[in-house]
């Protein structure tokens, strides 16, 4: 079909634009997924080879199912919760606790032998890690409370040997890298702590459950 003017086929020109323009826009400003991680930045070399006699596994961790999802689950000021779309976990979020705790106690404790490596006369520790809250709210905290338990690999259907409950809150600004690394700091002080323990356990010595810090 041809123009029989030059202003409505230039009209024509300039409207086609216009529409050209705004979808481009629109593709720019389309919201980026970032994601988060619970893992730690490396620290270095992990404990000495004496800490490292020290056989231990971390058992499969469970997550409360209200926040074992892929996006971060945020908690508002009226309380309710809310699937932050564009904000999500690089893996499901038990993995990835278990991978940051397993992290940082190796840091701590060494890397653990197998159970055949493991020195004679050493018993083989198994951790039990259940996340009973698991609380986010950007700028407020983090805040996570933990059931864990040690017991020798021997001994896998009696008592465990410490059984201890903690919960551990840290102040974190709005945005949400900042709660991804306050929830980082809140296992980095679980890790902490049970590592305490295993070392007076597997030591022979009495082992108490820590006091955690709130804050």
């Amino acid at each position: 079909m041809r123009c029989r003017s030059f202003l409505p086929c230039a009209a024509t020109r300039f409207a086609a634009c216009i529409a050209l323009a705004a979808l481009a826009s629109g593709c720019g400003s389309a919201p980026v997924t970032r994601f988060h991680t619970l893992l730690g930045p490396p620290l270095g070399q992990p404990a000495a080879s004496e800490a490292s006699q020290i056989a231990w596994e971390l058992l499969p961790v469970a997550v409360p199912v209200q926040v074992d999802q892929p996006q971060l689950v945020v908690r508002a000021d009226d309380g309710t919760l809310a699937l932050r779309e564009n904000e999500r976990w690089i893996a499901p979020l038990a993995d990835e606790y278990r991978a940051a705790l397993v992290d940082r106690l190796t840091q701590a404790l060494g890397t653990p032998p197998s159970l055949a490596e493991a020195p004679k006369g050493r018993r083989l520790w198994r951790l039990r890690v259940d996340v009973q809250r698991f609380d986010s709210m950007p700028g407020r905290y983090a805040l996570e409370e933990l059931n864990w338990s040690l017991r020798p690999a021997e001994a896998a259907g009696g008592d465990a040997l410490l059984a201890c409950h903690g919960q551990v809150e840290v102040p974190v600004a709005a945005d949400y890298p900042a709660l991804a690394a306050g929830h980082r700091q809140a296992v980095e002080r679980f890790a902490a702590a049970i590592a305490a323990s295993l070392r007076a356990l597997d030591a022979g010595r009495p082992a108490n459950c820590p006091t955690m810090p709130g804050r």
